[in-house]
């Protein structure tokens, strides 16, 4: 499967396995990662983030998400993250030896913080596993 890169160019794209993952290795990979998503409010570039919480859980949540907040200093020509209607873009992050697009999470919605309003992105990886269980099938990015 190929997803866009920050660029707006079709790359080779790879899900990012959060549950194959140890804790603090996705937090030493993905903490303050710039990451960006082509939405419908972003055609022309990427409404563009910053990862601030790599594994949030809420109290009594049955998922971790990652959080992320605007970043208006990582990419010019860059739409805000986060605006109405975003629901449902799927967040990757550039391949930092330029080979392809690391796949993360699935925008879900605005989580107001004490400090600066923050975006709930749901590993793609949880999504799918979801969906295969709620549907009996085996659905995989490809």
């Amino acid at each position: 499967m190929h997803f866009k890169d920050s660029r707006g160019i079709p790359a080779e794209s790879v899900l990012f396995r959060f549950q194959e993952t140890q804790e603090q290795e996705v937090r030493r990979l993905l903490q303050g990662e710039l990451v960006f998503a082509w939405t419908a409010n972003s055609p022309v570039s990427p409404s563009v983030g910053r990862v601030v919480v790599p594994r949030f859980e809420r109290p009594f949540g049955k998922y971790k998400y990652v959080v992320i907040v605007n970043d208006h200093a990582g990419m010019l020509r860059q739409e805000a993250f986060g605006k109405p209607g975003d629901s449902g873009a799927i967040v990757c992050i550039d391949d930092k030896d330029g080979n392809g697009v690391h796949v993360i999470s699935m925008f879900m919605g605005k989580y107001d913080g004490q400090d600066t309003t923050r975006f709930l992105t749901l590993p793609l990886q949880q999504g799918l596993q979801q969906i295969n269980r709620e549907l009996g099938i085996h659905m995989k990015l490809c």
